[in-house]
Formats: structure tokens, sequence, C-alpha cells
């Protein structure tokens, strides 16, 4: 099974589990081995349900017809457009009442329960209250809800959601979600030489992924003069001399290394504006879905501490770890973000 496409369920489905009677066991017990921030399940209800209505209105069709045509935008490997489908599968009958009830995707989102009803806390919202308050709105709506079959299907989802990382396939995705360390790491290291799934675009990329002695940021090793222990491309020696390249270019230059502790501001948090606007959406729209779900819809490599990748919108990425850089080549790959949503 493909990461991203693991992530997307976790992140569209996890709050699902909210859904059943597990509700208060689930965020209080926390049966799974981490828990799924409600927030980015709210979150992308909210603007799958948003780019609905747009697609409908834009394309003068039916919310059925408009949900179907969103999924056939989604990239079909990873199966992303498939499990979009599923989902459809799932919600869509609910999706459809409650739009035709002109309730907004707040509320459809809060009657499904896919946000998070806490009464002692006030209720997220996007658009501008509806008359009579967010609430009302909300407990109207959820009366539609539970008139349906959705509590039955929400069920099944739960159960099926609750048991996802116990199995040994995807044990160790949940965990590399939970503790921001990379999902391929032969060596275990903490580097990897894979970009996404907190590989490279979160740390510098591991040169020997086979070695655990050989990482990006170490202290050289007798110089580096037989091999790269610190990834940063310097190694060898002179023949003329004999001095490693190491010691000739890099010692005594105060080599600094950078790593980010934070947010989702430091991890570089971002929704592309395309994938909100459904006037020029086409199946190129989301061909960088699948790397942005298994980087946590997070762009580190653009960030403003550890960025060291142009973006493609021709912005170019200005960051503290490419200033180091260029003012040393003895820095190259001695970055870190361990920057959590």
């Amino acid at each position: 099974m493909s990461p991203a496409w693991l992530i997307l369920l976790l992140m569209l489905c996890g709050s699902s589990s909210t859904v059943s009677i597990r509700y208060e066991k689930f965020y209080q017990k926390q049966s799974l081995g981490f828990s799924v921030d409600n927030r980015i399940s709210c979150i992308g209800c909210i603007l799958l349900v948003s780019l609905t209505e747009q697609l409908a209105q834009v394309h003068n069709s039916s919310i059925q017809d408009a949900m179907e045509l969103l999924c056939s935008y989604l990239p079909e490997k990873p199966n992303v457009s498939g499990l979009c489908t599923v989902l459809i599968e799932i919600y869509g009958a609910e999706i459809i009442k409650l739009l035709n009830h002109k309730w907004n995707g707040d509320v459809v989102c809060h009657a499904m329960k896919l946000c998070n009803n806490d009464p002692d806390q006030p209720v997220c919202h996007i658009y501008q209250q509806p008359k009579g308050g967010i609430r009302k709105a909300i407990m109207q709506a959820e009366k539609t809800v539970k008139q349906s079959n959705f509590m039955k299907k929400s069920e099944i989802v739960s159960n099926v959601y609750l048991k996802l990382c116990s199995l040994p396939i995807l044990r160790n995705i949940c965990d590399a979600m939970e503790t921001s360390t990379p999902l391929e790491d032969f060596d275990h290291d903490n580097f990897s030489g894979f970009p996404t799934l907190r590989g490279y675009h979160w740390r510098g990329r591991d040169c020997n992924d086979f070695d655990m002695s050989i990482y990006p940021g170490k202290r050289p090793r007798d110089w580096d003069a037989l091999n790269d222990s610190n990834c940063n491309g310097i190694w060898g020696f002179d023949p003329e001399d004999g001095i490693p390249h190491e010691k000739k270019f890099c010692e005594g230059t105060d080599t600094k290394g950078i790593i980010v502790l934070g947010d989702s501001a430091a991890a570089h948090f971002h929704i592309p504006p395309q994938w909100m606007t459904a006037l020029n959406m086409s199946k190129e729209t989301f061909a960088d879905l699948p790397m942005a779900l298994s980087n946590e819809l997070d762009w580190p490599q653009f960030s403003l501490y550890t960025g060291f990748q142009n973006s493609t919108n021709g912005i170019p990425t200005n960051s503290l770890y490419l200033h180091l850089r260029n003012l040393n080549r003895c820095n190259h790959r001695d970055y870190q973000s361990i920057a959590r949503n």
C-alpha cells in the first residue's frame, strides 16, 4: 500500500472514529499508537465540501457529479482517486443531503463529526455563521444525519481505522508520523535517502543509508580522508601534500548547521491556492498532492529555516540554511527540521 494513500486515509478518515461511541475512549485513552489531529481532518473536510460546491456551480452540475469530477482530478498513482471514490461511497449521500439543505461546509463537517464538537470550546468555522448561530445549525443538521444509515457505516469505518496501525505493514508508517523520524532509514541514524515521510526534505540527505556512522552534520572522521562521513561532498586528500580536503577547506571555518523545532509555521504548512479554486481545476492541479500528503501537507524543502529547493512557481527559496551553505560550503546538507503541525 502506498504511504501517500494511507496518509490521506488517516487524515480524512482519522476522526471518523469520533462518530461512534468510541469518541471519548479514543481521545482520552488514545488507543492508537498515535493520534490524528482533528483540525487536519476538519479543514480537509471543509475544503473538500467547499470544492464540491464550487465545481457544481462552475459546471452547472449536481453535487454527485461534482464529487465524481473532483475524484477524477486526483492522482491515480498512488490510488488517491480510488480512495476519494471510497469516501464518496461512505459520506456522499449525507453530504448531498446536507448541502441540499443549504448548509455550508462548516455545518456539514461538524454534523458528520469530522470536526470536533467540544461543548467547552468555541466552534471553529471558516464561513460566516448561519442565522441563529452555528451551534443551532449543527444540531439541526445532526438530526438529518441521524435519520440515515450514516452512523452504521461510520461505525464500520471507525472499527477499521482503530485497527489500521496495529497491522505490521502499516505500523512503521504510523510510528514515523508520531515520532517525526524517517520511514525509510535502513541504518537507523534518523537520516534517509528518501525525500518524504520525514526523509531528506526534513533532514540532510544520507549519502550512505547502510552505515549508521555516516550522516549529515557529523564531525568528520579522520578529516574524511577516505570517505565522506558527514555527507557534505568533501572527502579525499590532495596527492601533492597529503592533506585531506576536509581539513584544507573546512578547518577553522566555523562550520554550522541548523536545527528548527516548532509548529506548522516552522514546518511550512501550506495548501496551494490552486487546490481551492474550482474554476481552472484539472488533473494537473493536484500533481504534487502525493508528495504533499507524504510530508503531512508541509513543505520543509521551501521553508524559511531549512529550505533548499526552489518552488515550482518560480519563487526562489531564501532560507537560513542556504545562507549558511552559501557562506561556507562545508555546511552542505547540515539541516534538520523537527517541526510538526
